[in-house]
């Protein structure tokens, strides 16, 4: 019992990760038999992430995934809080906007990055987002975290800045454009993403920089600053523009959020998913791993994720110094427990001593009553009692009330009182029969 309770705690210590996966065994009937994950609009990058999380699971793992269709963050975030689905993917840079609550929720993983990306027609005289001032800027579905970043962004500027922000789906952003809803489009998306590239391939849309994007980085927690990459859209891979020193942008993580209840090895599982090769591959995320999925910034990782993460770290000094002040405890214990139980089985022996002196001093004056008798019958009933004193300093030395050692001893003397005895009446029935015989025969 001891060797397994320090194995399990030098375990607890040095490497719990053993201990999650064991705890991971034991619980794999206990997850829900298909799991859930809210996403976004079907032609989104958090449905496309939805889908192929579905699909890996379902290979890798053998798990039943649902992907359900939302209107974005906002919604996701009151999805999970009411545990209606298991997971959800939502936007980073969300905390200072006050409509947005993540008390109970917690983060499994950082899955790349977004940036933010806005459109104006290619003929607009807008050159960057100051440029703005007085026009209509569309700022997506109201439920999705793009419109919080986006009213965030607008907080930075001064009031008479004067941007009119409206609602629209990006599916319809070039009837929106033509129809005069809007001048610009605010959208958050990853690089690339096939939504992007067919406005922009058209020709008839360009992206706008935000050249104020790292100061407006310091004011927004979990947002940064970042740079577009030259010709990464348009039919001829000319947007951004080659002449164009930095193009500069925001960028906010993607993350993959539960409730703190969540299934342990359900959250094992979809980790070991987003990072196996396969999925990285389809995801086009070549910076997915664990060491950029650990950083979620503001938003807890849940206890499972950490663990997870965690599992392969090496014995940090503060791990060591729990470890050596336990084992320093255990051996104190160990001496101290030592200690006692040497004084108690002193103790014990010394009591187990005590407890057989009477027994010596009863078969001395047996000894001495049968060296006074001259009769023997006399001399057989004090034989009697003896061995009947003996019987009883076996039963008691059979109880663990005597001292082996003493009752070896005891044993000697007694075996030499009986001979004694039995000599002393062979000599005295040899007297007895001679002085028959001398009385026949005078």
């Amino acid at each position: 019992m001891a060797v397994t309770f320090i194995a399990f705690m030098l375990l607890l210590i040095f490497a719990p990760h053993h201990l999650q996966r064991l705890g991971s065994f034991l619980r794999h009937q206990t997850g829900p038999g298909e799991i859930i994950i809210a996403t976004a609009e079907t032609s989104g990058h958090y449905y496309r992430l939805g889908q192929l999380i579905k699909k890996e699971m379902g290979k890798q793992q053998g798990q039943k995934v649902k992907v359900r269709v939302t209107g974005g963050s906002l919604e996701n975030i009151k999805l999970i809080k009411n545990r209606d689905v298991h997971f959800a993917l939502v936007q980073g840079g969300l905390w200072e906007d006050d409509t947005v609550n993540f008390k109970g929720l917690a983060a499994v993983a950082t899955i790349g990055w977004q940036y933010v990306h806005i459109l104006v027609p290619g003929d607009s005289p807008v050159r960057e987002f100051k440029d703005l001032a007085g026009k209509t800027l569309s700022l997506g579905s109201g439920e999705s975290g793009n419109a919080v970043l986006g009213r965030l962004v607008l907080n930075y500027f001064p009031s008479n800045f004067n941007i009119r922000p409206v609602h629209t789906e990006i599916t319809n952003a070039a009837q929106d454009f033509q129809s005069g809803k809007m001048d610009a489009l605010f959208t958050v998306y990853d690089l690339q993403a096939p939504v992007l590239e067919d406005l922009l391939d058209t020709a008839r849309y360009r992206l706008v920089p935000i050249p104020e994007a790292e100061a407006i980085a310091y004011t927004i927690p979990g947002c940064f600053a970042a740079a577009l990459p030259h010709s990464l859209y348009g039919p001829h891979r000319d947007i951004p523009a080659r002449d164009m020193e930095t193009f500069a942008t925001l960028k906010v993580n993607t993350l993959l959020i539960t409730h703190g209840e969540m299934n342990h090895y359900v959250i094992g599982n979809l980790l070991r998913t987003l990072y196996s090769t396969q999925f990285v591959k389809q995801s086009r995320l070549p910076d997915l791993n664990e060491e950029k999925g650990r950083k979620v910034f503001d938003l807890p990782l849940h206890p499972a994720a950490a663990r997870f993460y965690h599992r392969n770290d090496p014995v940090t000094s503060d791990k060591y110094e729990i470890g050596s002040a336990f084992l320093a405890s255990l051996l104190f214990l160990a001496s101290m427990a030592g200690y006692f139980i040497n004084r108690y089985k002193a103790r014990q022996l010394k009591q187990r001593r005590n407890n057989i002196i009477p027994y010596f001093e009863e078969l001395l004056g047996y000894s001495d009553k049968m060296a006074a008798v001259e009769d023997i019958e006399q001399l057989k009933n004090l034989l009697e009692q003896m061995m009947a004193m003996q019987r009883r300093a076996e039963k008691e030395w059979l109880e663990g009330k005597l001292d082996t050692e003493h009752m070896e001893n005891l044993y000697a003397i007694y075996g030499i009182r009986c001979e004694n005895a039995f000599h002393k009446m062979t000599l005295l029935q040899l007297i007895k029969n001679y002085t028959i015989m001398e009385k026949r025969n005078p």
